[in-house]
């Protein structure tokens, strides 16, 4: 039996219950009520593997590290490979050459060491760089393991960011989509020359003069001042 509250309940006061006035199995889960706007959730839920450093040297928090080919599995080393497949997640403790020591895998974390040549914007994914134990901005076809929550810009390797680790996978275009469904263009972009013979390219200044009469289904035109491409799929 709980105690009873009468009259005004302040905002966000919680209501507590007597442990001692309640029987053995309610005892065993104890939550305050709150009255009032709800707190927004904090994610708090990390994973941790416990694994041997085979890098050949000390492992610090923070330091990208990826999968040694070792038949137990459980042996980490660092890598030089952009987007490394074998990457397995960050560092969470000191860990000397030859020992066993937590590496993160799942979780929030405000010690990942990336590299920003390439800006990093809150929500970019992060893949492994050419530089051992740091993580830099993933592009399509690379591998993330991780996504930024914090911006990083300087061109070194020494910054420290908080970021989101998540399960290893191979990004696709999918995971670029702008805001109105359509997939920025980076680098160059390649047609086969046989089967562009008639490919006709129209050129307009700008989104907003895109044409809206006299176009085909599949005209392609290019915006300059966005640098997009378009192609007609319907016609009103």
């Amino acid at each position: 039996m709980g105690r009873k509250y009468s009259g005004h309940r302040p905002e966000n006061k919680p209501v507590f219950v007597n442990p001692l006035d309640m029987d053995f199995e309610k005892r065993r889960m104890f939550v305050p009520i709150t009255y009032g706007a709800p707190t927004p959730p904090v994610i708090v839920g990390r994973d941790y593997l416990r694994v041997k450093n085979s890098s050949g040297g000390e492992l610090a928090a923070g330091d990208v590290v990826v999968l040694k080919n070792e038949a137990a599995g459980d042996e980490v080393t660092t890598t030089t490979t952009e987007g490394d497949p074998l990457v397995l997640g960050m560092v969470a403790e000191t860990i000397a050459d030859g020992a066993y020591g937590l590496i993160q895998v799942y979780g929030k974390t405000t010690k990942l060491k990336v590299d920003g040549t390439e800006d990093i914007a809150i929500g970019n994914f992060i893949t492994t760089f050419t530089t051992a134990k740091i993580g830099m901005k993933a592009s399509s076809g690379k591998i993330a393991f991780a996504i930024a929550l914090e911006a990083y810009t300087t061109n070194d390797s020494s910054g420290v960011i908080d970021a989101l680790i998540i399960t290893p996978r191979v990004l696709s275009s999918v995971d670029f989509l702008l805001a109105d469904g359509s997939v920025p263009l980076t680098g160059s972009l390649d047609f086969n020359l046989q089967q562009a013979v008639d490919m006709v390219v129209m050129t307009v200044a700008n989104e907003a003069a895109l044409p809206t009469e006299g176009i085909a289904v599949g005209q392609i035109c290019f915006a300059t001042a966005e640098l997009t491409l378009h192609i007609c799929t319907a016609i009103a």
